[in-house]
């Protein structure tokens, strides 16, 4: 190949070269958006530059080789850059494990029982980690809890503004929980527990009711926070909630179960079997004299099902329409074949109908309890256990599950209850277990229960089919947002 024929080459490789860069560099440049400029490196190394004479294909090679490495020297900067600003230190979020919010002793109702629900709450809700800060305080939401009927946030506070410590006068935390337009809300308002973890921290939850469980699956509601801990200011957040994991796990029941007690009619409508509530709906049609009546609800096992909470609705003349929430169905028991209802007439509770029934305990097992008409509570073992005591019980009698066992102790004046109604272990037999906090089996005085006198009952039986049970929740809203 001639000389001639080589320069040829050069500089058509060094016009090729050039026209790429040409349409290429721009688009790159623009697209790592630097902080620097490209002109002002340029123009830096032009000046830098010393005048050489060259051919004319040698110096063309040599602008495009020139080009090419502020280029990549840019490119360099740049990168370089914003490594050192991810590098940079970030606000650390608060450190918000080891709570366990439905352990939390609220303030505002200290000693309330927990709900035998609880560890379904926590498995079942939605993390939120939403962080915000104002006035040198900062409100994390740490998770949602939401299955159409009732939404729950749990929260922590930490005020690191310098302030005084805070305390039940000084720890505001003044809110508004905003739901869109569309979603009723009129039977309760929101309400919020507050407990303190240190000096200058506290936690709790934030809890909205609903007055029915159809609610829409998806759901954004705004919370908006004007004080909290000792600083005016402005925390918001608009939070998204779901109740699509516990819809899955909820199978839904038409009976139509008709029946009369003392000249009102009943037709049980709906029956919902969810993970952490059953809700039964019914209709009261109502003539003749009114009487209040109690309603209890049993499994086909006689294992009974404490109330969460009832609402009626009395809009159609003559018609009450029922809605109640009972605890789930127990996974001893988990599809029983009828749901047992058992009505009664209230009674006011006096000493004919509510007693006390106390046997001394030293530590050791069995012992037992007697009611008004024979019915016995028997403790057969106790667990002394570091964080709990986990305490059986053998029952003669279904009614004995509306007892409530407690201990006497030396050292508390108002002695030990467990945290909620004892649940039942046994499909064969109407054996218990309870759990109560932890105690010193030493300063244990006495085992005792209140006891209660049943009134009679009219018993119906709701039949549940399984195989015709529609999946997931009734009737549910379309979604709606803020």
């Amino acid at each position: 190949m001639t000389s001639e024929n080589k320069s040829t080459q050069r500089e058509a490789t060094a016009q090729n070269l050039a026209q790429r860069l040409k349409q290429e560099a721009p688009k790159s440049i623009h697209q790592l958006r630097p902080g620097v400029s490209f002109e002002s490196i340029w123009e830096g190394e032009i000046k830098e530059m010393r005048p050489v004479k060259v051919s004319k294909s040698t110096s063309q090679m040599r602008r495009v080789i020139a080009a090419a490495v502020v280029l990549v020297l840019a490119t360099a900067a740049i990168l370089g850059a914003r490594l050192l600003e991810s590098s940079k230190p970030m606000p650390a979020a608060p450190d918000v494990s080891g709570i366990h919010f439905r352990e939390l002793d609220d303030i505002y109702a200290s000693g309330k029982p927990r709900q035998v629900i609880d560890e379904q709450l926590d498995k079942l809700s939605t993390p939120l980690n939403i962080v915000v800060e104002d006035q040198g305080i900062t409100l994390t939401l740490v998770k949602a809890y939401y299955d159409g009927g009732q939404l729950m946030i749990d929260y922590v506070v930490d005020d690191q503004s310098g302030g005084p410590e805070l305390n039940p006068d000084n720890a505001s935390f003044n809110y508004e929980l905003k739901i869109p337009e569309k979603v009723d809300t009129q039977a309760q308002g929101s309400r919020r527990s507050k407990t303190f973890l240190t000096p200058h921290r506290f936690a709790g939850t934030i809890v909205q009711r609903f007055d029915a469980y159809d609610r829409p699956t998806n759901l954004q509601v705004n919370l908006k926070v004007s004080r909290l801990a000792t600083k005016n200011g402005k925390w918001e957040a608009n939070i998204d909630l779901s109740s699509a994991k516990i819809d899955q796990l909820t199978s839904t029941f038409y009976p139509g179960t008709t029946f009369t007690y003392k000249g009102s009619e009943f037709n049980v409508t709906e029956v919902s079997a969810g993970p952490t509530y059953s809700l039964i709906r019914m209709d009261q049609k109502l003539s003749g004299d009114i009487s209040a009546q109690g309603i209890m609800y049993y499994d086909d096992q006689d294992t009974r099902f404490s109330t969460q909470w009832m609402t009626g609705d009395g809009s159609e003349k003559g018609v009450v329409k029922w809605s109640e929430t009972v605890d789930p169905f127990k996974s001893i028991n988990p599809k029983p074949s009828s749901l047992r209802l058992r009505i009664f007439d209230s009674q006011i509770m006096s000493d004919a109908n509510t007693g006390t029934a106390t046997q001394p305990f030293d530590g050791k097992t069995p012992v037992t309890l007697k009611g008004f008409d024979g019915q016995t509570m028997t403790l057969t073992n106790i667990d002394f256990q570091k964080d709990r005591t986990v305490v059986q019980l053998k029952y003669s009698d279904r009614d004995v599950q509306n007892w409530f066992p407690y201990f006497n102790s030396s050292n508390k004046e108002d002695g030990y209850s467990a945290y909620y109604p004892p649940q039942r272990i046994s499909q064969d037999e109407l054996l218990f277990e309870a759990i109560f906090p932890p105690m010193n089996p030493d300063e244990l005085t006495e085992f005792a229960a209140t006891t209660s006198k049943e009134s009679e009952a009219q018993s119906v039986d709701i039949p549940l089919d399984w195989n015709t049970a529609v999946k997931g929740r009734p009737a549910a809203k379309p979604s709606v947002s803020k």
